[in-house]
């Protein structure tokens, strides 16, 4: 989870709300989270992507 937190630029928390919610896809074994590397990627691309959409629609003024 800590190469995810880096690549993600987030912490441990937020991964794990975004595991919760089913953003990430990740399982727990011997008491570590597990992500896969694609997963992860696939996460940073659509919130890339949303974070584009909002800025785009804000209203400046």
């Amino acid at each position: 989870m800590s190469d995810a937190c880096k690549a993600l630029y987030l912490d441990r928390s937020t991964i794990r709300y975004h595991i919760i919610r089913k953003r990430i896809k990740a399982f727990k074994a011997a008491g570590k989270w597990w992500l896969n590397k694609n997963d992860v990627e696939t996460f940073s691309k659509w919130n890339s992507s949303r974070s584009q959409v909002v800025n785009n629609n804000s209203v400046k003024g």
